[in-house]
């Protein structure tokens, strides 16, 4: 009937396993690299973003330096629009909250 020992049979299963395992080490290198290049790729990027966008001072806001915590903060700043534009007045009264003539649709449910 099956004219083979059990030991013609466990030589390929070996193989088998042993090639397994290679291809299992080739795949968790390539996952750490990868890893790696895209955590190199974020930060080269936010590091280029850094230096190209304007942004705020590493000094959080309302934290003063060491003795200039009494000191008034007499600097206005202006955007350029209000430079051009000096007749342009506040409100003389904050504007109301929103009114909506129009009933709120919920749609709930297929039926």
């Amino acid at each position: 009937m099956g004219g083979g020992s059990m030991a013609e049979g466990t030589a390929p299963a070996a193989a088998r396993i042993k090639e397994r395992a290679a291809g299992q080490a080739r795949v968790a290198r390539l996952t750490r690299w990868a890893v790696v290049g895209g955590l190199t790729a974020v930060g080269v990027t936010s590091a280029a973003a850094a230096a190209a966008l304007p942004g705020r001072s590493g000094t959080p806001a309302g934290s003063h330096a060491a003795g200039t915590a009494n000191q008034p903060n007499t600097a206005v700043t202006q955007s350029p629009s209000q430079a051009q534009t000096p007749d342009l007045q506040p409100p003389a009264q904050q504007p109301g909250p929103a009114t909506n003539s129009y009933p709120p649709v919920v749609t709930s449910g297929g039926s």
